[in-house]
């Protein structure tokens, strides 16, 4: 019975997951995502909640979804996305975790450091030029369509 109650919960995220790649897939036609090395994550505190979220199944699906749909995926590279103004590109160097805001007194941002970091990925995605031979994703890379 605790069987069949795992594969329930099984069956309902990966279909949650699916019915969400359809989704953006079927608003957007480039979507760019932190090139995260989840098997490396999975070694701390968090293990669980990553694994419950299903982050590798997400980005699987919107890479098997986007080549059928012609669409792009991009993955580049997490270094420093929250800790870079997405306003001028300043490098907030004595940012730690528990700053949950920025505040860039050069440019005068003022934001949530998630939101900023997802304009930088944002950013990283759309800008870079697009080759089959280039590595993914990163600053001053180019980065490969999946």
């Amino acid at each position: 019975m605790l069987q069949r109650q795992h594969e329930r919960i099984g069956n309902q995220r990966k279909d949650y997951l699916n019915k969400l790649a359809l989704g953006l897939i079927a608003q957007h036609d480039r979507i760019a995502l932190e090139d995260l090395t989840i098997t490396r994550m999975v070694h701390g505190n968090l293990a669980k909640s990553i694994l419950d979220a299903g982050w590798g199944y997400l980005v699987q699906r919107l890479t098997d979804k986007a080549a059928s749909a012609g669409r792009v995926v991009v993955l580049v590279n997490p270094r420093d996305t929250s800790k870079t103004c997405s306003g001028c590109g300043r490098l907030f160097e004595d940012l730690t975790l528990k700053d949950r805001w920025v505040d860039c007194p050069r440019c005068g941002l003022s934001l949530d450091r998630d939101h900023n970091a997802a304009i930088n990925i944002l950013n990283r995605g759309g800008q870079l030029r697009w080759s089959s031979s280039s590595p993914r994703g990163g600053l001053g890379q180019e980065a490969a369509p999946l």
